[in-house]
């Protein structure tokens, strides 16, 4: 495999008591959105962004996350949330090494995919004007 992959359990903010997994603070947005969209886009100026995810997490390091890290989250956040991966309610406990498993399966899946679709393109004859 030539890409990394990382579950969003095991990615944290910075706290100044402690790290706070993304999946809780996820959990925090779908709370104050009601499991909709929210309420800022990940392209909004970094005030407002930083306004927004200070409701969210109040005593966020703000000196180690940065206005990107607060872009990411809201994109990946609204991206998860479109697809109806994203609750208020506390996530089943699953083993680590199957959800990974699961998910290098898909990528790889979607690699052959690619491939394939490539392949096919190619292997059609050209035809002259």
């Amino acid at each position: 495999m030539r890409s990394n992959v990382s579950l969003l359990s095991e990615i944290s903010m910075y706290t100044y008591s402690a790290e706070k997994p993304l999946v809780e603070i996820m959990r925090s947005i779908a709370v104050k959105e009601n499991e909709g969209p929210t309420a800022v886009s990940h392209k909004d100026d970094n005030a407002k962004l930083i306004a927004y995810f200070k409701e969210i997490l109040p005593d966020y390091d703000e000196d180690r996350v940065y206005a990107s890290d607060i872009k990411k989250l809201l994109n990946w956040y609204n991206i998860l949330q479109a697809k109806g991966m994203v609750s208020k309610e506390e996530p089943k406990v699953q083993n680590a090494e199957e959800v990974k498993e699961k998910v290098v399966e898909e990528v790889t899946q979607g690699k052959a995919e690619k491939s394939e679709v490539k392949a096919k393109k190619e292997a059609k004859p050209k035809t002259k004007k």
